[in-house]
């Protein structure tokens, strides 16, 4: 394994601080307003509260202060990197300056205090230096041509902790910390099969799938496919990626890929065991207002295949005729494979939302992806960088921006690895008009329900309201086997779909 001399890993050091210079990020919280906030199919709302008129108000309480904390080295969650500091000679590793520190939440409002809980515990995963060489190169930083690989990262990472910790989970709670760990371990910059993920396993099979040389910039599409590749290879407990091909999700392809006989099971990647439960935990902090998407769809037992968050009359009757027609196919689907088990299954949907920039008609479909529970995020952002986008208040969209170069942590077998570098405190924001139309977004569907649950929200959620013109449709077969054309099949129903441009390859991202 090929080891940087001391004197590039100064020169890296250097530039890393530079390059952090440059590019800063905000340490300032977004402008909050007491408007919902959607984040990964969770809405936080404001509280109500009953005026002396008896109308409800939205409640600018203050909130009570959290009590302190006392530092307890001995606990897990708080073994810090600083803690092992000290006196370095020059040739060593510089330490690169810590991710910006969380605002004060003392006078935020409930709801978005608890959104910052969330958004806390989502894995950050930013460029890195000094990590051992990949392949035959003398890269030993992704800076500069990493970013969509790593927000790639991000979006898969957020699907491993939901399918094995549940959405609820919270960085914060003791429980479940060392299986945290161990997701994190398969994302170690290092070439080793105990990290399927790294930027060393996703370089590499760029190179060998797809002629993307190592250090080149992947296009959501690339990315898209790399991912499934490296998931299909590892199969994290049975758990499976779908990439659709032209934007078009078919449901046979998804039943074909994801229901199997039951004495055939799942295959046992697993990080630690997990509860049979899922793992989901409370959420912490204040939860006022708190609209959890998935709740209301995992409760509807009577129909399964149909979202509660759907409301009459919000839709035109070709609306109506779109979803029966679709809820009939999940039922003749659901005969066929009644018998069958379902592997999870992470649906990744590469598009391009406009020519040079993002067509504002797409906006609302773009924020009613963020609300529906199996949402994972979206992947994309301006020319030339890439940012991992979670939810959203009013028109601005909140993301993880992997743009800050930090020192690779090397993990080894400490099973108390210092995890402070994987956490962002502050949330970016951008407008939705500044987002690059060259995007992928994200799904996981843990079960058959959930699946049809995604596809029936995908047409319910998606067409525009007195016009037979759509941004998802639902069809069952593929172009081999049906004559009709993508854009021409919308009216059909067995397929949801973005049916959008695809000429992803001229433009790049990284």
């Amino acid at each position: 394994m090929r080891k940087p001399f001391a004197f590039n890993n100064l020169f890296i050091n250097t530039k890393s601080k530079f390059y952090n210079l440059c590019k800063p990020m905000s340490k300032t919280l977004p402008d909050f307003t007491t408007s919902p906030v959607v984040m990964l199919g969770i809405t936080y709302r404001s509280s109500p509260r009953v005026s002396a008129k008896g109308k409800s108000t939205t409640a600018r309480r203050q909130p009570q202060p959290q009590p302190q904390r006392t530092q307890q080295a001995a606990k897990p969650q708080l073994y810090t990197f600083f803690n092992k500091l000290s006196v370095i000679p020059w040739t060593e590793e510089i330490q690169a300056e810590p991710s910006p520190p969380a605002a004060s939440t003392e006078i935020l409002p409930a709801h978005i205090r608890s959104f910052l809980t969330d958004f806390r515990s989502r894995m950050w995963l930013t460029y890195r230096s000094n990590f051992p060489a990949i392949g035959e190169t003398n890269l030993v930083t992704d800076m500069g041509w990493g970013c969509m690989l790593r927000t790639g990262q991000m979006l898969l990472a957020q699907a491993l902790i939901t399918h094995y910790l549940g959405r609820d989970w919270r960085i914060q709670a003791e429980e479940n910390m060392m299986t945290y760990r161990e997701l994190l371990r398969w994302f170690a910059d290092e070439p080793s099969s105990r990290s399927p993920y790294s930027i060393h396993a996703i370089a590499r099979i760029g190179l060998r799938k797809f002629n993307k040389q190592i250090g080149d910039w992947f296009e959501p599409t690339t990315i898209s496919e790399a991912l499934r590749l490296l998931v299909t290879e590892h199969s994290p407990n049975g758990l499976k990626m779908y990439v659709p091909k032209d934007g078009i999700i078919y449901r046979k392809e998804v039943y074909q890929l994801c229901a199997v006989q039951p004495a055939d099971g799942p295959a046992q990647h697993s990080p630690l065991r997990v509860d049979d439960d899922g793992g989901d935990t409370d959420h912490d902090g204040d939860t006022d207002g708190l609209e959890s998407s998935t709740d209301s769809m995992r409760h509807s037992h009577g129909n399964p295949g149909v979202p509660s968050t759907i409301e009459a009359g919000d839709y035109s009757s070709s609306h109506a005729e779109l979803m029966s027609s679709a809820e009939s196919e999940c039922e003749s689907l659901d005969d066929n494979f009644t018998e069958l088990t379902w592997h999870p299954v992470i649906i990744l949907v590469p598009v391009r939302l406009g020519i040079q920039c993002l067509n504002p008609i797409y906006i609302p479909t773009l924020k009613a992806f963020f609300s529906f529970p199996q949402c994972l995020g979206v992947i994309g952002g301006k020319p030339h960088s890439s940012f991992y986008f979670v939810g959203y208040q009013d028109n601005k969209v909140l993301y993880m921006d992997p743009h800050f170069v930090q020192p690779t942590v090397k993990m080894d077998d400490d099973p108390l690895f210092p995890i402070e570098s994987y956490r962002m405190e502050i949330p970016q924001a951008m407008s939705f008009d500044d987002i690059d139309p060259s995007l992928a977004l994200g799904f996981l569907c843990s079960s058959q329900a959930e699946f049809d649950d995604f596809c029936l929200n995908a047409v319910a959620k998606t067409v525009y309201k007195g016009s037979s013109s759509s941004s998802s449709s639902s069809s069952s077969s593929s172009p081999s086997s049906s004559t009709s054309s993508p854009s021409t099949s919308r009216s059909g129903s067995d397929s949801c779909s973005v049916l959008l441009d695809e000429d992803d390859e001229e433009y790049v991202l990284v």
